[in-house]
């Protein structure tokens, strides 16, 4: 005797559906958008890549201030959320700003990224040292 097929929940009906709808072609029409001319300044590219830097850097600061001093600890959301939340916001603004490259978005996030952790280690560095010179 066959086995009797399993229950058609919500789940399964949701993951039937998602799978469906990925096979599906996209029928949306985009040509009615407006695109975003990218500006051929380089000071546009400069300031916009500094806002979202300075983004970045500001989201270091929170995540640091709530990861440390609001949970007590170094958690998985301080050394994997928020690289990600940082590169993230940094080649949003950016891009909010002026169109930029996916090469150009990439390399942002990776400098944002580094900066933040240097300025991090930077304030790690200065405690350490003041510390020493308090005692």
């Amino acid at each position: 005797m066959a086995a009797a097929a399993p229950p058609l929940n919500s789940q399964t009906l949701a993951t039937m559906l998602d799978a469906i709808s990925f096979v599906l072609p996209n029928r949306r029409d985009f040509s009615s958008i407006p695109r975003r001319e990218a500006v051929a300044s380089s000071v546009g590219h400069i300031r916009s890549s500094a806002l979202g830097v300075a983004a970045g850097r500001v989201i270091t600061l929170v995540m640091l201030g709530v990861s440390v001093y609001a949970f007590d600890t170094y958690g998985a959301s301080m050394f994997l959320g928020t690289p990600v939340q940082i590169g993230a916001v940094a080649t949003v603004i950016s891009n909010w700003v002026t169109p930029l490259s996916y090469p150009v978005c990439t390399v942002l996030g990776m400098v944002t990224v580094a900066l933040a952790g240097c300025s991090l280690l930077f304030f790690t560095l200065e405690e350490c040292s003041a510390s020493r010179w308090l005692h």
